[in-house]
């Protein structure tokens, strides 16, 4: 799991990095506001949105198996 989720944070970086955006919120509102091209940015976004799920959910599974 600790492997995975490193994995994950890195591409996340990588996605965040590309588009000098802290989060995926903040990349959103760059595409909604001009201030980057939508393609492929929405993809990169949808990506981001993803990867945070994935990395909450194997957080929740390590701090359910903690109790």
């Amino acid at each position: 799991m600790k492997e995975k989720k490193r994995g994950l944070q890195n591409e996340k970086f990588e996605i965040q990095a590309r588009y000098n955006a802290l989060n995926a919120h903040e990349l959103k509102m760059k595409i909604k506001n001009g201030n980057i091209a939508e393609h492929p940015a929405w993809e990169d976004y949808i990506e981001l949105k993803n990867i945070d799920a994935e990395i909450k959910e194997i957080e929740n599974r390590k701090s359910t198996k903690a109790t």
